[in-house]
C-alpha cells in the first residue's frame, strides 16, 4: 500500500518507446510560389523515397502547392531488423537529395510525452472533463 502514491505521482512521467508507433511521418516545404504540378512531381520522388525502403508496408500523401504531409507505415517488428530511429536516419539522408522541397523526417511521441513535456496539463484535463 505504501508504494501506491510513489507508482502513481511518477507513472505519467515515464516515457513510452518510440518504436511502438511503426510510422515515420514527413512534412514537406515547397517554395511559396509552387505550383501544384511542380510540387506533386517532387512528392512522387518522396514516394519513391519510402518505396525504396525494405521496412516500408503502405505509404500516404497529402500534397497543396506549397506544403504537404506524407508518412510510411512500417511492417511489425516481427518482419524488420531496424529500429524506427534507424529507418528515420536514412530518410533524413535520402529525402534531403530531393530537389525543389524540404522534408522533415520525423516519428510521432507517444501521448505520455505530450503529458511529459507539458502539453497536457491540468487545465486541458479540466476542459476535457467538463465536455465528458
Amino acid at each position: 500500500i505504501l508504494c501506491i502514491f510513489p507508482f502513481y505521482k511518477f507513472s505519467t512521467e515515464e516515457l513510452a518507446p518510440r518504436e511502438d508507433q511503426g510510422v515515420v511521418f514527413g512534412i514537406v516545404f515547397a517554395a511559396p510560389n509552387s505550383a501544384l504540378d511542380q510540387t506533386s512531381m517532387y512528392a512522387t520522388m518522396l514516394n519513391k523515397v519510402y518505396e525504396s525502403m525494405p521496412e516500408k508496408a503502405n505509404t500516404f500523401q497529402l500534397i497543396r502547392p506549397t506544403f504537404g504531409f506524407s508518412g510510411m507505415l512500417t511492417k511489425p517488428w516481427s518482419e524488420r531488423s531496424r529500429s524506427i530511429n534507424e529507418i528515420e536516419g536514412e530518410l533524413w539522408f535520402k529525402t534531403g537529395q530531393i530537389p525543389g522541397v524540404t522534408v522533415v523526417m520525423s516519428t510521432p511521441p507517444p501521448l505520455s510525452d505530450l503529458e511529459a513535456s507539458g502539453v497536457a496539463n491540468a487545465k486541458t484535463n479540466e476542459m476535457f472533463a467538463q465536455y465528458s
